[in-house]
């Protein structure tokens, strides 16, 4: 649990077969996780965990960090105003049936704005769903082996790519496609050939893929966490293992956290 800290910085940890949360963080604000690692989810009755569990706070990152957790990934709770969170190059998937990538508690608490840019999204139930009182923008992202149609509240949201069948909710810049991953057995989440280029005016930080490799170097800003013919060096595969069960809108508290 990380409560009530500011400038924290979690970086290059593993969380895995909790019950509880992966990080439960109140009131915290300038702060950032990165290199995060969190999967296998324990299941059973009573059991609730959330990857991510957001209390209130605020102006906080995540970035570069892989998600394979079968229930809800990033949760901000109910009763608190939730302000500004940066969510981009990250790998969110293996969630197929208790899954939700990005989702605020049913009583719609206000959250943002958030900026959720570049991520990939893979084999949900669903992958996005916020509420009326969630502003920010949502660009750049793949959603592909998707239950539902993202949520995507009040955001406003566009260059985005989708799975065939999918509905992008009236994005004027979306893409369409099938299959764009080099390996989902192994979690493999590059790409196998350039998308359409997404917004490519973010500049930095989001300018960085989750290899580090500059983004529209080539002329093209690649959706996804990962820009085509990026550098092959860096750890892009990491085992599945999400869990199973069911997801509600409770949590108990259980984490860590490397201050800066």
């Amino acid at each position: 649990t990380i409560k009530d800290g500011s400038h924290i910085l979690l970086s290059n940890v593993e969380a895995k077969s909790t019950e509880n949360d992966g990080i439960s963080m109140s009131n915290v604000t300038d702060s950032v996780i990165e290199y995060f690692y969190v999967h296998s989810r324990r299941t059973g009755s009573g059991i609730h965990g959330d990857a991510i569990e957001i209390w209130g706070g605020g102006n906080n990152t995540v970035r570069f960090s892989r998600f394979a957790w079968n229930g809800q990934q990033i949760f901000w709770g109910g009763d608190r105003v939730h302000g500004r969170w940066d969510i981009y190059g990250n790998v969110f998937y293996d969630a197929p049936s208790a899954g939700k990538g990005l989702h605020p508690q049913s009583g719609n608490p206000i959250v943002g704005p958030i900026y959720v840019y570049n991520n990939t999204f893979n084999n949900f139930n669903i992958a996005m769903d916020l509420g009326s009182n969630t502003t920010g923008k949502v660009m750049n992202n793949i959603f592909y082996n998707i239950g539902s149609n993202p949520g995507f509240g009040s955001t406003e949201h566009d260059y985005n790519w989708f799975e065939e069948g999918l509905s992008s909710g009236g994005e004027s810049n979306a893409q369409f496609g099938g299959h764009p991953f080099l390996s989902e057995v192994y979690n493999d989440y590059r790409l196998t050939s350039p998308t359409n280029s997404g917004k490519k005016d973010l500049g930095a930080p989001y300018d960085i893929d989750f290899c580090s490799s500059t983004r529209g170097a080539d002329g093209v800003w690649d959706r996804g966490a990962f820009e085509f013919g990026g550098t092959s060096v860096c750890d892009v595969s990491a085992p599945g293992g999400g869990g199973d069960g069911s997801a509600d809108d409770g949590g108990g508290s259980s984490g860590s956290n490397s201050p800066s």
